[in-house]
């Protein structure tokens, strides 16, 4: 449900859940220290970061009609 265009199947995703996650239950659970955690988190970031960059911008609505609408608005209260 989650995933409607299979964009994501046979893929890892990066999720870090920052209410629930406490870097040293992570770091005991797989044996290893924060630092080596906190590079591999950069490493993973680094990447996706650079996927992203590589994708069109969604476009910016750069209109200012929005903004004259709701002056016209305000004028009637």
């Amino acid at each position: 449900m989650s995933d409607p265009h299979d964009e994501f199947k046979e893929k890892n995703v990066l999720i870090e859940r920052k209410e629930s996650i406490n870097p040293s239950d992570i770091t005991s659970k797989y044996s290893m220290s924060i630092e080596t955690y906190k590079d591999i988190l950069g490493e993973c970031r680094r990447k996706l970061f650079e996927v992203m960059s590589r994708r069109a911008r969604p476009h910016l609505d750069d209109k200012v009609i929005v903004s004259w609408n709701g002056l016209a608005i305000s004028s009637f209260f």
